[in-house]
């Protein structure tokens, strides 16, 4: 069984490891910034995505339109031209030309519409997807934010209430023992290290020799050959 300074620097020991899983669990929150460029990303691609879908289509019913009115133009056209009204034929030149340059400029529309046709569709369901991720990603720093604001108002509550116990405690150790502690702990985060049934160390695994056995037993203060860290049995308890 450990000595009675040896119990009063594990309880210790304790409160640190209770206090570094708050600040684990704090650092962990970080993900949110992540979170927020992914969501931001996402946004950013889907406006991209969702803007050139809309210009496009935007283009390709501005041809449709136009070329609608180039068929009713040359319908026009086609009525002067065959309804008797003109018979000068220089009117009736300048009508076939401007009837001409029409249907040249309706059929290099209708050109361009085959490619919005193709194109447009596809643009479609770039923008559509770019969408649905945008929604994934929006939702899950939405989700994050939530809860994040809940789990940071309990962090700071406990991580107060156990920095306040901490410093009694420590005085309650000396201060060979916890200078010698703190310097370990300041290295490695974690100072100290239960003896598991297994006779091993609990936090790097390492077999402990059964001459730091023997010394463990006889209440003296050893170090894990592996981690460094202040060895604690308690007789198998762990």
């Amino acid at each position: 069984m450990a000595s009675a300074e040896l119990m009063r620097l594990h309880k210790l020991h304790e409160l640190d490891r209770a206090i570094l899983q708050i600040r684990k669990r704090a650092a962990a929150m970080e993900e949110g910034v992540k979170l927020k460029a992914l969501a931001d990303q996402a946004r950013a691609e889907f406006d991209a995505a969702n803007g050139n879908y809309h210009t496009r289509h935007a283009e390709q019913r501005d041809l449709e339109l136009a070329n609608q009115q180039i068929t009713d133009k040359v319908k026009s056209i086609e009525k002067q031209l065959f309804g008797g009204s003109i018979v000068n034929p220089k009117e009736i030149d300048a009508l076939e030309h401007q009837k001409a340059g029409l249907i040249a400029a309706q059929a290099g529309n209708d050109e361009k519409i085959l490619g919005y046709w193709d194109e447009v569709p596809k643009l479609k369901d770039l923008a559509e997807s770019a969408k649905s991720r945008a929604e994934v990603a929006i939702k899950k720093f939405s989700d994050w934010k939530a809860n994040a604001a809940v789990q940071k108002v309990e962090l700071e509550r406990r991580f107060k209430e156990l920095s306040a116990q901490r410093p009694a405690l420590a005085k309650t150790i000396g201060p060979a023992l916890i200078g010698r502690y703190d310097a370990i702990r300041a290295k490695s985060q974690v100072g100290m290290a239960d003896v598991t049934h297994e006779k091993t160390c609990e936090e790097c695994g390492s077999a402990i020799p059964e001459m730091v056995m023997v010394q463990l037993i006889d209440d003296k203060v050893v170090v894990c050959e592996g981690c460094t860290r202040i060895l604690y049995y308690t007789g198998g308890v762990v």
